[in-house]
């Protein structure tokens, strides 16, 4: 579990790692999305949205 930063200098530093591990990030194939899969959900969500506000 992570505290929160308490001063301006944590704070900082805590930013700086962040940074750091935003920066250092890289794609992994098991955090990818099946594109046709997301498509076929958005569209169900949207039909499913449509019938409930019509």
């Amino acid at each position: 579990m992570m505290t929160m930063p308490r001063t301006v200098e944590e704070i900082l530093a805590h930013a700086d790692e962040l940074a750091a591990r935003f920066e250092e990030h890289g794609p992994r194939p098991e955090n990818e999305l099946d594109v046709d899969a997301i498509t076929a959900l958005r569209a169900a969500a949207r039909q499913q949205y449509t019938r409930l506000v019509a």
